[in-house]
């Protein structure tokens, strides 16, 4: 988005990719110690990675449980509410996930649409927001359940955009442009694109969100190549794999 202060993860502390099964970027979420979010990179020595094996590597090494979706772009959320015992399914079907537990490493995959985070007191999320969850509104939802289990206002809540298709690249039809409002679409010459970040941003605000409360991390799946994978790019198996955990302590 333009004309907007947004928190860059680009630039944030603590990114790392050395001694780790397979390349990614990690970071710690700012003024939140303990609570790190992250993402794959594209793994050139193992293309056809699912989310789940890299989910299951990198909660291994952190004595952690991975708990992946089985995605189906919806705005269904599935809560993983630590009241209920330590069982869990690790592979839930909808495209978010809420929890109060620090046990987990919960991910989602994407190869072009955008994985949110939610951090709101004990709690956290991580959402896979394609056009049709974002249409839908799988980023409202989740911040109305947020409020219900926190008592927190969405004012008090912190929202982080990973990586995804950019307004450059995520080219659409008209019908699907008309589900956006207008000042997310874009118009070069006969091809129409749609914002999908800046829907997000708009929504945020809508709710109640501050831009001092968000993060992006500004970074187009199909122009980083060989950085990212991208499903519109170079359609395939690959995915990138975000990820929301705590470290002890």
């Amino acid at each position: 988005m333009t004309g907007r202060e947004v928190g860059n993860a680009a630039s944030a502390p603590n990114v790392r990719r050395e001694h780790e099964p397979l390349p990614l970027e990690e970071l710690e979420w700012p003024g939140r110690a303990g609570l790190r979010l992250g993402w794959t990179l594209a793994d050139t020595r193992v293309p056809a990675r699912t989310a789940r094996q890299a989910a299951e590597m990198l909660a291994a090494i952190r004595s952690l449980r991975a708990v992946v979706l089985r995605q189906v772009h919806s705005d269904r959320i599935c809560l993983i509410d630590s009241q209920r015992g330590p069982g869990v399914a690790l592979d839930p079907v909808g495209d978010g996930m809420i929890t109060d537990r620090t046990d987990l490493l919960i991910g989602v995959s994407a190869a072009d649409c955008a994985p949110l985070f939610l951090f709101a007191d004990a709690w956290t999320a991580i959402l896979h927001a394609g056009w049709r969850g974002v249409v839908q509104g799988i980023l409202p939802h989740a911040l109305e359940l947020l409020q219900l289990r926190t008592g927190l206002g969405i004012e008090q809540m912190r929202l982080a955009i990973g990586p995804c298709i950019g307004p450059c690249c995520f080219e659409v039809s008209p019908a699907v442009a008309s589900l956006f409002p207008a000042s997310v679409r874009r118009l070069h010459g006969q091809r129409r694109t749609v914002d999908i970040p800046g829907a997000v941003i708009d929504q945020w605000l809508r709710c109640g969100g501050g831009m001092a409360s968000l993060m992006r991390l500004d970074r187009c799946t199909v122009c980083s190549r060989p950085l990212m994978h991208s499903h519109r790019r170079d359609p395939g198996p690959g995915r990138n794999l975000a990820y929301l955990y705590h470290t002890p302590g």
